[in-house]
C-alpha cells in the first residue's frame, strides 16, 4: 500500500471520508504516529529492518559529536539523505587505522564502565565516547526514524515500506491514536490489531532464520517496553 492508498483506509475506519471534521494535516498527523508504532513493533522483533549505516571519521581522538559532526545524526540539523538516530545498533572499524579492522565496539552504560572496558563506547548525550583515541572510521549501524516529510501529503503514491502486506496496521495503530481524541473506542478494530500484530511477529520471526521463534515471548516484550 502506498500513502494515499493507507490514508483512505484510515479515513474509512474513523468514518470521516472528508475533511470537514478529520482534516488532511490530521490524517498526516495521526498516520505518522501510526508509522512509529509499526516501525517500533517491528525493530521490537527484527532490528535490522529499517537499520540505515554512516561512517564516522576519527582522527586521533576518543570522541565523535553526532550533532554537527560531518555525518550528523542527533541534534537540530541532520546530514543530507540520512534520517535521525533512534538507537544504535553496532559500531564496527572498517578500515583498520590505529585498531584491526573488523573490531566491533560494545555498548556500556557509564563513562566509570567505559573506564574498565576494551573495545568500547558510550553514547553521552549526542557524543559517541570511546574507550581511548582512535584514527581509522568506524560504520554505525543504527535504527532510524521514519523518513520526516512521509506522510506531507496524504494523497501521493508514494512508496512505505516494502511490509505491504501489513500496511493495514499503519491505519489500525493511526485510528487508536484518532480514537482518544474522538472519544470512540472501536473494539472490534481494536481486536483486529491485536490479531495482526501476532501475525507480522510470526511472519518477521520466521523471515530470517535468526529472528526470535516465540511468538508469544516477543509480543510480551514489545508490550513490556
Amino acid at each position: 500500500m502506498n500513502v494515499s492508498q493507507i490514508a483512505s483506509l484510515f479515513r474509512s475506519y474513523t468514518d470521516e471520508p472528508d475533511a470537514t471534521f478529520l482534516t488532511d494535516s490530521d490524517v498526516s498527523t495521526y498516520l505518522a504516529q501510526g508509522y512509529n508504532q509499526f516501525r517500533s513493533f517491528v525493530s521490537a522483533v527484527d532490528p535490522s529492518i529499517y537499520t540505515e549505516t554512516a561512517d564516522l571519521v576519527f582522527s586521533a581522538t576518543d570522541t565523535y559529536n553526532l550533532d554537527g559532526g560531518a555525518v550528523s545524526l542527533l541534534g537540530g540539523t541532520i546530514t543530507a539523505g540520512k534520517n535521525r538516530l533512534i538507537q544504535i545498533q553496532s559500531l564496527i572499524n572498517v578500515t583498520g587505522g590505529t585498531e584491526g579492522i573488523g573490531v566491533i565496539y560494545q555498548a556500556v552504560t557509564s563513562i566509570s564502565a567505559l573506564d574498565q572496558a576494551v573495545n568500547a563506547y558510550v553514547l553521552e548525550g549526542t557524543t559517541i565516547r570511546l574507550d581511548r583515541d582512535l584514527t581509522g572510521t568506524l560504520r554505525i549501524t543504527y535504527t532510524p526514524e521514519q523518513p520526516s516529510t512521509l506522510w506531507s501529503n496524504v494523497l501521493a503514491t508514494t512508496h512505505v515500506d516494502d511490509l505491504v502486506m501489513f500496511h493495514d496496521m499503519i491505519a489500525l495503530y493511526a485510528y487508536a491514536q484518532y480514537a482518544i481524541r474522538d472519544n470512540a473506542q472501536n473494539a472490534p478494530l481494536m481486536a483486529q490489531l491485536n490479531a495482526r500484530e501476532y501475525s507480522l511477529a510470526e511472519y518477521l520471526a520466521r523471515r530470517v532464520f535468526s529472528g526470535p521463534q516465540n511468538v508469544s515471548e516477543t509480543l510480551s516484550s514489545y508490550m513490556d517496553n
